[in-house]
């Protein structure tokens, strides 16, 4: 410890958490974030479901678009 330390110092590093917080301030309260976690994750989930959904959508519709022009192309051949 230096000499050029006062007692008022002292007593202040006495009053202090390691975590350098004062001991006359209440700790703050963890917040539970499983909460959060978990509408994150059924946001998520809820996210992926809709994307799998659009996903087989477009397949569906640019395999009914195949079929549309291929029957169209058919009568084009057609001879009349």
């Amino acid at each position: 410890m230096a000499a050029t330390e006062s007692a008022g110092e002292l007593r202040s590093l006495k009053g202090m958490r390691p975590s350098g917080q004062d001991v006359s301030m209440p700790a703050k309260k963890k917040t539970s974030s499983q909460s959060s976690k978990a509408k994150l994750s059924g946001e998520s989930d809820q996210l992926l479901r809709e994307n799998q959904r659009l996903r087989a959508e477009v397949a569906y519709l640019k395999k009914f678009n195949a079929l549309v022009l291929a029957k169209k192309l058919a009568r084009q051949k057609e001879p009349k």
